[in-house]
């Protein structure tokens, strides 16, 4: 994103609610590129999303509207169960952290997935397409 146009497109993408990781496959930036620079940046932990990790609590907590809507997947409880702990597809998603802390009345513990979570989301949050 050395041009100002591309950083601008970029800035217009977050703020549109758009996802940056998107914008940046368009412009040649592939997902592990993105996730290493978006973990590095934004001091966001990485995960591999295993499907035995998944817990039918964490699942129960996020509604299917607001997983398919940020692309999350919620994973475990931790902390007494005060804690969610979620994989995100795109960090920076503009207001995601407070809906799903408000949602789910709980604090979140997000992990940039090392890939796309599309496939997992509808997995746990079947939606009529």
């Amino acid at each position: 994103l050395a041009e100002p146009a591309q950083k601008q497109g970029a800035l217009e993408a977050i703020a549109s609610g758009s996802s940056l990781r998107n914008y940046l496959r368009k412009h040649g930036i592939d997902d592990k590129t993105y996730t290493n620079m978006a973990g590095m940046n934004f001091r966001i932990p990485i995960l591999a999303v295993q499907k035995d990790a998944i817990t039918p609590e964490a699942i129960g907590l996020v509604s299917a509207e607001l997983a398919h809507k940020y692309r999350v997947i919620p994973i475990e409880l931790r902390n007494d169960g005060k804690q969610l702990v979620l994989a995100v597809y795109d960090p920076l998603t503009s207001s995601a952290s407070g809906h799903l802390t408000t949602a789910t009345g709980k604090e979140l513990r997000p992990f940039i997935s090392t890939g796309p979570l599309e496939g997992l989301i509808w997995e746990y949050y079947p939606l009529q397409r």
